[in-house]
């Protein structure tokens, strides 16, 4: 995508909106950034982001299955065991993930 128009912005946020009317831009940003690093642990997030590790790490949790105990996430992260740093832990797209990128991607090329 070579010139990003208002238009395809904001009709890729309209799609992240029917997710969750209330995302912020960290939300998004975390969603982006795991979008784009398939497999990204949350020290990097924090890294690229420059937030703070306990915000980090809620941004992660936001979009797995279960937010908190008993609170649901919105299911849109799987998360595996870093096979490098067995205390780590790898946050990648699951299947409603990678939906709503190709929704977010078809979006834009409207």
């Amino acid at each position: 995508m070579k010139n990003l128009s208002i238009k395809q912005l904001a009709n890729a946020l309209q799609v992240f909106r029917t997710v969750n009317p209330d995302m912020n831009i960290n939300m998004l940003l975390t969603f982006l950034e795991v979008a784009q690093n398939d497999g990204i642990t949350g020290r990097e997030l924090e890294d690229r982001l420059a937030l703070p590790h306990t915000t980090a790490a809620r941004m992660m949790r936001y979009f797995d299955r279960l937010q908190t105990a008993g609170k649901p996430g919105l299911d849109l992260f799987k998360v595996e065991l870093d096979p490098l740093d067995y205390k780590a832990k790898l946050r990648k797209l699951n299947d409603n993930g990678a939906a709503l990128l190709n929704r977010v991607e078809e979006a834009m090329s409207n």
